[in-house]
């Protein structure tokens, strides 16, 4: 699942029940965070539940790449955060 823009408000809502459905019916999902020019700390949160979850992040940027990181060491998850590739 692609992201750009924005990740808050009315999409995290919708970017949670797509992972969800997703994950429940046993696929891998991955989110790639391109072109993100805010994340809230509500999609920060969301971010670091679907990692928990098993959703794999990928970013690209520097500060996405960071944030990624840092969300991915929170929970846990391994990978690398940037640079194209999956997380």
């Amino acid at each position: 699942m692609n992201i750009d823009g924005r990740f808050s408000g009315d999409c995290l809502r919708l970017v949670e029940a797509c992972c969800a459905a997703a994950l429940s019916s046993r696929k891998r999902v991955r989110l790639v965070l391109r072109d993100v020019r805010a994340i809230d700390a509500e999609g920060q949160d969301l971010l670091c539940r679907l990692a928990g979850k098993g959703v794999r992040l990928q970013a690209s940027g520097v500060y996405l790449s960071h944030l990624v990181g840092k969300l991915q060491r929170a929970t846990g998850s391994t990978g690398p955060a940037g640079g194209g590739r999956q997380a």
